[in-house]
């Protein structure tokens, strides 16, 4: 049922806050061309589209950071649900 209700607002562009987890933020953009990508050139100019920003307060950031060091101390890169390789890091 809550998630219904969480699609709905997104749907209808309304902002969602999670408490002690953070916010889902919905936007609307226009490409724009920059150093990578052209512009589209669409006929009207170029399309709007919507994206989500997801934001997480100050607890859970340092929960999580937390446990990563804890992690990292016993040997483990990542978090227990995302672990993270040796390669990964050589990126």
């Amino acid at each position: 049922m809550y998630m219904d209700e969480c699609r709905k607002a997104l749907a209808e562009g309304e902002r969602i806050e999670i408490s002690k987890v953070g916010s889902i933020i919905p936007e609307v953009k226009v490409h724009e061309g920059n150093f990578n990508l052209p512009m589209c050139n669409k006929d009207g100019g170029n399309p709007l589209y919507t994206k989500l920003k997801i934001t997480r307060n100050h607890l859970l950031s340092e929960t999580m950071n937390r446990n990563l060091l804890k992690n990292i101390e016993n040997g483990i890169c990542g978090l227990e649900q995302l672990p993270f390789s040796r390669q990964q890091m050589d990126i």
